[in-house]
């Protein structure tokens, strides 16, 4: 089973207030879950991968029985070097490990690398962002 259950703008807590990126979550099989981060470039707030570890971290607490594997994705016209795992080790520092774009759309059913963003995007920057 691999089926798309989670698709928004989603908050998470950047180097100076809230940032928001659209969030995009899996489940693979029965406990697992791929969570996939879009970074754009008109995305404002601390970066996908400079918020790596409050990112997981908080992932991890929304999936806390769940096999979770965490993409960071970059759109753009280089397409070898869009999409990352990022995990956290035990030291609780994030690693990152580059995933072919072949491999992550076989992976994941319906990904679209470029594709639209939730409505909710349109929406601006949190409240206390610039």
């Amino acid at each position: 089973m691999r089926e798309l259950v989670r698709d928004e703008v989603w908050t998470y807590p950047g180097m100076s207030g809230l940032a928001r990126r659209r969030l995009r979550v899996w489940q693979i099989e029965d406990r697992g879950m791929v969570a996939v981060l879009t970074e754009r470039p008109s995305d404002t707030g601390t970066s996908i991968t400079n918020a790596a570890q409050a990112i997981c971290m908080q992932l991890e607490r929304e999936y806390p029985a769940d096999q979770l594997v965490v993409v960071e994705h970059y759109p753009g016209n280089d397409p070898g070097s869009r999409y990352s795992t990022v995990a956290l080790d035990g030291a609780m520092h994030p690693t990152w490990r580059h995933l072919p774009d072949e491999a992550a759309c076989r992976m994941l059913p319906g990904l679209e690398p470029d594709g639209p963003a939730p409505a909710e995007a349109a929406a601006g920057p949190v409240e206390g962002q610039g």
